[in-house]
């Protein structure tokens, strides 16, 4: 009897699943369906994790087809408008289409079956690194202590904390930082709490005070030398006002900033006159031969308008890593010629492109609705915005190792709150529709109010967990030491007042 009706269940389902494998009467509607996030005519990895939707119309029935060229259809058929897919046969569809449209059919039922547009999106051979690394943090003007760095998987929908603040009195935690995409390179910054820089450098690890008798503070904004053996870092006078501008609500600006070199198996921090001068020098960034370091730079601070309003531009100089020796300083591009300060310069892994942001002032961009992301092309001298540009602000990005993927902060769900959003870099150096990271609820970004900020593409998992994390950061720092043989300290030009 039991084995009976067992029988007759399967049955039954056969039955169901047939009746929905396909709607063959339906009226076709011309126009794509309302649904959230917006995956509709975007380019995706093929190792991306189901980009779950949500049906933004009432009915009774939502039956959902995605299929490609190859492989089996993925079928969806029920009442629920929140659309979420089966990860396997995701991962098995995108494998065996690499370089095919991906195709979208979605039908409701009301007082009969409708058919919306048929999403295409296509899927691209290039893989996107499997992790994405992140600030979360709540607005910083309201309930801002509360933060932590986490990882999350973006192959599947795992998210695990390596840090969370409320186990170190919720001092700030920041700059997080990979050397071309390795967990085991890397660098991060405690605050106020047990203060202190983290250095991940393979196997070996160390908790550092960086201040030193010779520099103004103790290190902010790294950059990884791909060697792995040097750091580039920022030691700056920080500070931020608010205004009364909803677009431009808060501004973060620098009354001085020098650019250091840290050597890790020296425990040396070195500069030099032309990276440490009356100029603010801030947010550096390697070539991917390690030939070159980029940086922004500011005017002086000299009062109230060159402390807010200041405009930065795109300098380049070389750096021999063997002899750590300096070349001249070459302007690339400046606030002149673009008419907007730049900020954040990222280089591409074939040494071609610069990714800056661009905003009305100052380096820090995420509170600038007018902040985009622009190119500066190093083979034509030339400068252009990215496609992916909204008219809500972009911010922090980074570039995945192929130089075909890129992920950014950007506020367009909400004008609200920075969220993930990656996009595809084609060979012709133009960006391609971008699309956020996807959730397992679809409605996710409907309900978590925090800011994805910094967030970083890396190739493996960090290893270094929470527990490990939450006992490290209370060590004792070690002290790292400023190469005196150098004929300047970083107390130069514009920050001597600070002696």
């Amino acid at each position: 009897m039991k084995n009976k009706i067992i029988l007759t269940y399967i049955i039954g389902a056969f039955i169901i699943y047939g009746c929905h494998s396909g709607i063959h009467k339906y009226n076709e509607i011309n126009s794509y369906a309302n649904i959230f996030p917006d995956y509709i005519d975007v380019v995706i990895p093929p190792n991306i994790s189901p980009l779950n939707f949500y049906i933004n119309d009432t009915a009774q029935k939502y039956h959902i087809e995605i299929y490609s060229k190859n492989g089996r259809k993925i079928i969806i058929h029920q009442k629920d408008p929140s659309i979420k897919i089966p990860i396997h046969k995701w991962r098995k569809l995108l494998d065996n289409n690499k370089g095919n449209l991906l195709y979208v059919d979605i039908f409701i039922k009301k007082d009969k079956w409708y058919k919306f547009k048929t999403i295409k999106d296509s899927i691209v051979e290039e893989k996107i690194e499997s992790y994405l690394v992140y600030r979360l943090i709540n607005q910083v003007n309201i309930l801002w202590r509360e933060m932590g760095i986490y990882q999350r998987d973006i192959e599947n929908f795992d998210e695990t904390p390596i840090y969370r603040n409320k186990t170190n009195a919720y001092g700030c935690v920041n700059c997080h930082h990979f050397n071309n995409a390795q967990a085991d390179y890397m660098t991060l910054h405690f605050r106020k709490e047990n203060p202190g820089t983290i250095i991940k450098a393979g196997d070996y690890i160390e908790k550092f005070d960086t201040k030193t008798p010779y520099t103004m503070s103790a290190f902010s904004y790294p950059a990884w030398h791909p060697s792995g053996k040097y750091i580039a870092y920022v030691v700056n006078k920080v500070t931020q006002i608010f205004t009364s501008d909803i677009n431009f609500h808060e501004v973060v600006f620098d009354q001085a900033s020098d650019l250091v070199v840290y050597d890790i198996k020296k425990n040396t921090v070195t500069t030099s006159p032309k990276v440490s001068s009356k100029n603010r020098e801030n947010i550096p960034a390697f070539s991917h031969d390690g030939k070159w370091l980029y940086y922004i730079s500011g005017p002086p601070y000299t009062d109230d308008s060159t402390k807010v309003f200041v405009k930065f531009d795109l300098v380049r100089i070389s750096f021999d890593p063997e002899t750590k020796t300096w070349g001249e300083p070459d302007t690339l591009l400046t606030s002149r010629e673009t008419g907007k300060s730049i900020s954040f310069p990222r280089v591409s892994p074939d040494d071609r492109y610069i990714m800056v942001t661009m905003s009305s002032y100052s380096y820090f961009p995420i509170f600038d609705k007018s902040s985009d992301l622009y190119i500066f092309d190093l083979k034509t001298r030339k400068y252009y915005p990215l496609e992916c540009n909204s008219v809500y602000t972009e911010s922090y990005h980074t570039w995945s190792q192929t130089g075909r993927w890129f992920v950014f902060s950007s506020r367009r769900i909400d004008d609200c709150y920075n969220r993930p959003f990656f996009s595809y870099f084609d060979k012709n150096g133009k960006s391609h529709k971008p699309f956020v990271l996807p959730q397992k609820d679809p409605l996710f970004y409907k309900k978590i109010m925090k800011n994805y900020n910094l967030p970083e593409l890396v190739s493996n998992r960090v290893k270094l967990n929470e527990n490990f994390m939450r006992d490290f950061v209370k060590t004792t720092p070690k002290k790292v030491e400023f190469d005196t043989t150098v004929d300047i300290d970083a107390l130069s030009g514009a920050t001597f007042i600070y002696k």
